[in-house]
């Protein structure tokens, strides 16, 4: 913060060149105080930095819980064996209830990478590598296919393939692979791995990466295979049912657990709604707790532009003695802070922007967008604020003035 300071009082110098009289005096009083002006740039970015990033990061969560709410199943079920599937589209459509999505899902274990035996690498690995090895090599994998693009899912690079798969082609089949999930274990675009499904070696190309948006609560998946590879493999199935009225659903899941009791369900209305309680609570805690820190860099600032007023009054004189009114005088005080509020409110709410859309990329898995309008509401306030403390800082540091002069005055005599 203190570079980008450092920074703000050269391209400041640069423009007040070319500048109005005004400007040009209020920016020569501003950067002629260095070490004093790094420091209200610092406290100033800081306390914007520490208001706005809670706002932004909770403003994200908070669009992902409402986006597409109306779209949100209101039951997740899975463990649904295959056999099973004609008999629970049955039940649910006699019911007046539609399974929306019906996924299947294929357990396997990743045996080979580029044609190299994990098994082989993890003898000859050192430590370090072989525990990341191990990891990949012994862990389950859940693979599924579909034939149509789903809604939570976006191509990031390369193309999905969803045509059925010609084995006569002696092609290598297709995947996608979900982005974070490619990242994690290192593996790129047109890497091919080989998979152990059930006892059958299974080949895949990567030729697509997908980000999923996870709380979409519908059946994605970290690896796609294109349709026609794992039909004839075992499998399980994931379904969602949409959204129904409460007593709809409690009727609903009381007729699952009759009919089919080793299918377990997720009441995803209710599991959204404690999120959004839970999102709501951490963000006032953050806020509150961010809060706290800025308004102690904020007195800071407050305690800055007294300092600065109280040597601008110095000045005062002198531009009274060159003519100046005393609201010119006002005035050039009033830019020279203001000029200070707005940069470090373009700077604090830039990082605390940059900072959240790089969090919630980290840990989401995407892009936070900026909250134009609690952005523009603080900015108003901010500056409102900053202007009406170095107008009252002012006025009493010159009334103060004014009366030691007179004190002074009247003892002399």
């Amino acid at each position: 913060i203190i570079m980008v300071s450092l920074l703000i009082l050269k391209g400041l110098n640069l423009i007040a060149h070319k500048s109005s009289l005004n400007l040009k005096l209020a920016v020569l009083n501003l950067t002629r105080q260095k070490s004093l002006a790094i420091w209200t740039f610092s406290a100033s970015i800081l306390a914007v930095f520490l208001i706005t990033l809670p706002e932004q990061l909770g403003a994200y969560l908070k669009n992902e819980l409402t986006m597409g709410k109306n779209e949100l199943p209101s039951l997740f079920l899975f463990d649904v064996q295959e056999e099973q599937t004609d008999e629970l589209v049955r039940v649910l459509q006699k019911g007046g209830y539609a399974a929306k999505a019906l996924a299947p899902m294929v357990r396997a274990r990743l045996t080979h990478l580029n044609d190299e035996d994990l098994s082989q690498k993890i003898a000859e690995a050192d430590a370090t590598e072989r525990e990341k090895l191990k990891k990949l090599n012994n862990r389950g994998y859940n693979l599924s296919y579909r034939s149509a693009p789903d809604k939570s899912e976006t191509v990031v690079a390369g193309h999905l393939n969803l045509q059925i798969f010609d084995a006569a082609s002696q092609q290598i089949p297709e995947i996608s692979l979900e982005k974070r999930f490619a990242e994690r274990l290192n593996i790129s675009l047109n890497d091919v791995l080989n998979f152990d499904v059930q006892g059958v070696s299974v080949l895949g190309k990567v030729t697509s990466i997908r980000t999923v948006r996870w709380l979409s609560f519908q059946p994605n998946f970290f690896v796609l295979f294109q349709p026609g590879v794992l039909e004839e493999a075992p499998k399980t199935y994931l379904a969602t049912v949409p959204a129904l009225d409460s007593q709809q659903k409690n009727d609903l899941q009381a007729l699952l657990s009759t009919k089919f009791p080793n299918i377990s369900s997720i009441d995803v209305s209710n599991l959204m709604e404690k999120m959004g309680t839970l999102v709501g609570s951490l963000k006032i805690f953050f806020q509150v707790s961010f809060t706290l820190a800025a308004l102690s860099g904020f007195f800071l600032v407050l305690a800055i532009i007294s300092r600065k007023t109280q040597r601008f009054i110095n000045d005062f004189n002198i531009l009274k003695i060159l003519g100046y009114a005393e609201h010119q005088i006002l005035r050039i005080s009033i830019w020279q802070n203001l000029l200070t509020a707005f940069t470090a409110l373009i700077i604090g709410t830039g990082i605390s922007i940059t900072v959240a859309h790089f969090l919630s990329a980290e840990i989401f898995g995407q892009s936070a967008w900026p909250d134009v309008p609690s952005l523009v509401r603080f900015a108003l306030i901010f500056l409102v604020i900053f202007f009406v403390a170095t107008y009252i800082l002012l006025r009493i540091n010159i009334r103060k003035k004014v009366t030691r002069k007179l004190t002074k005055s009247i003892f002399n005599r």
